[in-house]
């Protein structure tokens, strides 16, 4: 009975160890995806802002780049410059595309970094033909 109960001494301690690491896991997991999903909300909101200064007439460029603010000074998130393009689609209907490309480096074992794929977010809208469209003030 002696050499049974000094056998199963340490399984609760390895056991313990085990769901600790994969708990571990699970959470910085979630995590990550997480700081996946933070920087792809990032760049459609600057596409969104690069857009929509391209339309109203400022600098589609500053937009992008004040959006992307939040995200820029961490080293693990990189952005490209906005692009915007136009194209007509008849002398009453002008779409205007701004272009946010991203790269962002995961989490991995032993300090390596990893970057995942290049990441591109666009954001269409139809330009209205009406010029003081964009000066009539919001009314309910």
């Amino acid at each position: 009975m002696k050499g049974k109960l000094g056998s199963e001494k340490g399984q609760a301690l390895v056991e313990t160890a085990i769901i600790i690491i994969i708990i571990l896991a699970i959470i910085f997991g979630i995590m990550q995806l997480a700081l996946i999903g933070t920087a792809k909300i990032v760049a459609q909101d600057a596409a969104y802002a690069t857009a929509r200064a391209e339309i109203v007439g400022k600098s589609p460029k500053i937009a992008g780049w004040y959006v992307m603010e939040s995200l820029r000074k961490k080293e693990d998130v990189r952005f490209s410059l906005p692009t915007v393009s136009s194209e007509k689609h008849s002398k009453f209907n002008e779409v205007v595309e701004g272009k946010i490309r991203y790269i962002q480096r995961i989490l991995s074992l032993f300090s390596v970094p990893v970057f995942n794929p290049l990441g591109t977010v666009t954001c269409k809208m139809v330009k209205s033909p009406c010029e003081d469209f964009y000066d009539k003030p919001f009314k309910r």
